[in-house]
């Protein structure tokens, strides 16, 4: 009688576990989204084009039946989720200090959300989409060599 069954084979995800976790991934993608208020070089707010890109991926993720791939796909998300969240809040860390002690030259520095105050967020929104794609295009890679 083995009292835990799953350790002599590894621990893998059930389905609801794996459902549940990017459900919340999804979720942590649209709150954290909706602080790109900014809008792109082509008058399209940054928030909008994340939130079109994340429904693409897991659109195309929907169908993933193998673990490996779908625990991948989660930990590449979170991770990117992560590092976006860690620069955005230092990059307010850093406004609200430079705001603090007026170091931003001889004018105070006042924060506009509705624009990057530096190239900062807009390269912190294309390094979002960027990973976003790049983890879809090996997953694309990945499906078309095992066919």
């Amino acid at each position: 009688y083995d009292p835990v069954p799953l350790a002599s084979e590894g621990l893998k995800p059930s389905a609801t576990t794996t459902r549940r976790e990017a459900l919340q991934l999804y979720r942590d993608i649209l709150k954290t989204a909706k602080h790109f208020t900014w809008k792109d070089k082509d008058g399209v707010v940054w928030r909008d084009k994340l939130v079109k890109s994340a429904r693409k991926e897991f659109e195309l993720a929907r169908e993933e039946r193998d673990p490996e791939i779908i625990a991948r796909l989660l930990v590449g998300g979170r991770d990117a989720l992560m590092q976006v969240s860690d620069r955005m809040l230092n990059k307010a860390r850093k406004l609200v200090e430079e705001e603090k002690t007026g170091k931003k030259g001889n004018a105070r520095h006042v924060y506009d959300p509705s624009k990057p105050s530096t190239s900062f967020e807009a390269q912190d929104a294309k390094f979002w989409q960027q990973n976003w794609q790049s983890r879809h295009e090996a997953w694309e890679i990945r499906n078309t060599r095992d066919k």
